[in-house]
C-alpha cells in the first residue's frame, strides 16, 4: 500500500474517533476504550511525523549523529507505547465490549497491526540510514557468534544474550496475555490487573530490547 495513502486513512480514521468520540453517548467503559483507542493512533501519527526529520544527508556529523540516534530511539519508544495501548484495548475490550460493542474491537484490531507494521516499517527504513557506517549486528545470524568475536567480543555476547532474554519475554507474555484474556471469557473470572500488569512488563522488555539493540550498533 501507498505510504501516503496508509497516512491519509490513519487522519481519517483519527478525524472519525474524535468525531464519533464527541457525538456519541457512551458509558464510562466504551468512553475509556475509546481513550485507549485514541492514544494508541495518536502515538502512531506522532511517530511517523518524527520520523520525517531524520535526515541521512547530515549522518556524517558527530553531533548530528547523536541526535538521530536519540531520536531513532525516542520513535521507537513511542512506537512501542502504542502497540502495547493498543494491545491492552484489544485484550480488556474482547473481554467486556465484544457484544455490546464490536466495532471497538476492530478500532483496537487495526491499531495494533498499524502499530507491528510501523514499527517494522520505521527499522527497516532508517536503522540502516541511521547506523550506515556502523557494523550492524544481526542477532538472527547463525554466525553471530563471529561476529560479536570480532567486535568487543564479551560486551556484545552479553548483549546478544539480553537480546535473546527480553524476546523471549516478551513473546512468553503476548502468549499469557492470549491465554489469561480467554480464560477471563469461559470461566468470567476477570483477569483485567493481570493483563494490565503483564501489558506493563511487556512494554518494559520491549524498551529494553529496544536499548540494547540501540548499544550494540554504537559498538
Amino acid at each position: 500500500m501507498n505510504r501516503n495513502l496508509l497516512t491519509i486513512l490513519l487522519l481519517i480514521g483519527y478525524t472519525y474517533l474524535i468525531f464519533n468520540f464527541l457525538t456519541t453517548e457512551y458509558s464510562l467503559a466504551p468512553r475509556i476504550f475509546y481513550t485507549l483507542n485514541f492514544i494508541s493512533l495518536s502515538l502512531i501519527l506522532l511517530a511517523k511525523a518524527k520520523s520525517k526529520k531524520l535526515n541521512k544527508h547530515t549522518h556524517f556529523l558527530d553531533e548530528v549523529q547523536l541526535v538521530l540516534e536519540k531520536r531513532y530511539s525516542t520513535i521507537m519508544y513511542i512506537l512501542n507505547i502504542a502497540l502495547v495501548v493498543s494491545f491492552i484495548s484489544f485484550l480488556t475490550g474482547f473481554i467486556y465490549l465484544r457484544e455490546e460493542y464490536p466495532q471497538f474491537i476492530l478500532y483496537s484490531s487495526v491499531l495494533l497491526v498499524m502499530s507491528f507494521y510501523y514499527i517494522k516499517l520505521f527499522y527497516e527504513d532508517k536503522n540502516n540510514i541511521i547506523y550506515m557506517n556502523r557494523k550492524i549486528v544481526d542477532f538472527n545470524n547463525s554466525e553471530v557468534e563471529c561476529q560479536l568475536q570480532l567486535d568487543d567480543g564479551e560486551k556484545n555476547v552479553l548483549l546478544k544474550q539480553l537480546d535473546n532474554f527480553y524476546k523471549s519475554t516478551i513473546i512468553l507474555m503476548f502468549i499469557t496475555e492470549i491465554t489469561l484474556m480467554f480464560y477471563s471469557i469461559i470461566s468470567s473470572n476477570y483477569q483485567t490487573v493481570s493483563m494490565v500488569l503483564i501489558a506493563i512488563v511487556i512494554f518494559i522488555s520491549s524498551s529494553l530490547l529496544i536499548t540494547t539493540n540501540v548499544y550494540t550498533n554504537r559498538n
